[in-house]
């Protein structure tokens, strides 16, 4: 799922699809998985992007549906993660998902989000880590954070 960016008629902001657009991006850029993929998978990566930059291998198209307006496209993301919905949806977002979802269409962000982002930003827990924490379990009544 796509939308045409504002700035540029000729781009378009990626609203589903990511693990796609981080394959294509890897095989421009193989470095982008080195230290969070295994030594194999990255010297596979390099070998397919040498055949990608070589032209051996080569990325014709990408099947996309693109939206006139993001809020068009908010309808079919929601219907998507909401959970598998009799055959109409994929795996269903996590809290920290639902939450930045929110997050970007003007909700305030969750004070177990904005915990989560002060640890990972200074290096407290990496974002494996953060990925596997349920923020449903994160009750904050009382946080003093100190520089």
């Amino acid at each position: 799922m796509v939308v045409a960016s504002e700035d540029n008629a000729d781009e378009y902001i990626v609203l589903e699809g990511n693990r796609r657009l981080t394959a294509l991006r890897i095989l421009e850029n193989p470095n982008l998985a080195v230290g969070v993929v295994s030594p194999k998978l990255e010297a596979d990566f390099i070998k397919v992007s040498k055949q990608f930059k070589s032209g051996t291998l080569r990325v014709h198209s990408a099947m996309c549906v693109v939206f006139d307006e993001l809020d068009e496209a908010d309808y079919w993301r929601e219907i998507r993660h909401i959970g598998e919905g009799k055959g109409k949806g994929i795996v269903p977002w996590r809290a920290q998902e639902k939450a930045r979802y929110k997050d970007r269409k003007g909700g305030k962000k969750k004070k177990a989000l904005q915990v989560l982002d002060f640890l990972e930003n200074r290096g407290n827990i990496s974002n494996d880590t953060r990925k596997n924490i349920p923020t449903t379990i994160l009750w904050i009544n009382q946080i003093k954070f100190v520089q």
